[in-house]
């Protein structure tokens, strides 16, 4: 144990792969990778996660999972209903990064504001920013899913988390041809949001977003007018340090 976690560098990618039977789970394997400069495969102990919409109701089911090698079959998975999401480190036990699929991707783009469970939408907000970071998810499908989710978000630290991630998707990961697109739907996003929460502080953290991502003329226009007391948003002042 020592050597495998005290000697070595880097950190291993834990992702889920499942088959179903009906709507019932068939198998699910997780499968472990490692860089090719650090190949150094890890015991793990985990708890993964089988999320599902059931009549309107998220459902979040759990299992646990041990895993020491490059794949790992996890029978007492094999029978339960099948999930939209599978998360493989739920609880946050793992010292992994987590790969998800693109159907539990598509799951969390329609339901992750529904996910009542506040550390694993933390888990999957985190996990889908290194994946971009990772070349695993496009930054622009990550500025999409962020858009249709984070306004119902109420965690302040969470929200100030997820809209840092989104500008420095907008200027270091989106291509150059389409950064000032990119740039103008977080500022959409961002004067519909002021317009929509109550939360003064939330207010606040939104503000900031909107004036950092004013790069295009029509919307450092909309910005200045804001700042100038043109635009006014009920609840908000804008300081000098904005």
């Amino acid at each position: 144990w020592a050597q495998a976690w005290l000697e070595t560098a880097s950190l291993n990618t834990i992702a889920a792969h499942v088959e179903r039977a009906g709507d019932w789970i068939e198998t699910l394997e997780l499968r472990q990778t490692a860089p090719a400069d650090h190949p150094t495969l890890r015991p793990h102990t985990l708890d993964v996660a089988l999320v599902r919409n059931e009549g309107g109701s998220i459902v979040i089911d759990s299992v646990p999972a041990v895993i020491d090698s490059a794949s790992e079959h996890i029978g007492e998975a094999a029978g339960r209903p099948f999930p939209g999401l599978v998360f493989p480190n739920h609880n946050d036990h793992g010292f992994v990064k987590v790969a998800l699929d693109e159907a539990s991707i598509a799951f969390i783009r329609d339901n992750l504001g529904r996910i009542d469970d506040p550390l694993l939408r933390q888990l999957i907000w985190h996990t889908l920013w290194t994946m971009v970071r990772d070349q695993q998810l496009k930054s622009t499908d990550f500025l999409e899913l962020a858009a249709a989710n984070v306004v119902a978000e109420t965690n302040h630290g969470l929200v100030e988390s997820i809209l840092g991630r989104m500008l420095a998707a907008v200027s270091r990961y989106v291509p150059e041809n389409d950064k000032a697109e990119a740039a103008h739907r977080l500022f959409a996003t961002a004067w519909g949001a002021l317009e929509q929460v109550t939360d003064p502080d939330l207010k606040i953290i939104w503000a900031r977003t909107l004036f950092g991502v004013a790069i295009n003329p029509d919307d450092v226009l909309h910005a200045c007018e804001l700042a100038d007391g043109v635009r006014t948003v009920e609840g908000l002042t804008v300081d000098q340090d904005m």
